[in-house]
């Protein structure tokens, strides 16, 4: 909530209470995750590309 608030609802002209209510459900309701790639801004394909790869199901 505190990385996304900042970036969406927070810049909305009509932003009011009730959005932020929404977005804090919609936080809640699924899984989050945070995805640290370091500073080696040449490395983050390759990382992302692993990360996906360890993610994908063995068919």
């Amino acid at each position: 909530m505190l990385a996304l608030a900042p970036s969406s609802v927070l810049y909305l002209p009509a932003a009011r209470p009730r959005a932020m209510d929404r977005l804090g459900a919609l936080v809640e309701s699924v899984p989050s995750f945070r995805l640290l790639l370091g500073r080696d801004v040449s490395r983050i394909p390759q990382r992302v590309k692993d990360l996906l790869s360890s993610l994908q199901d063995p068919v």
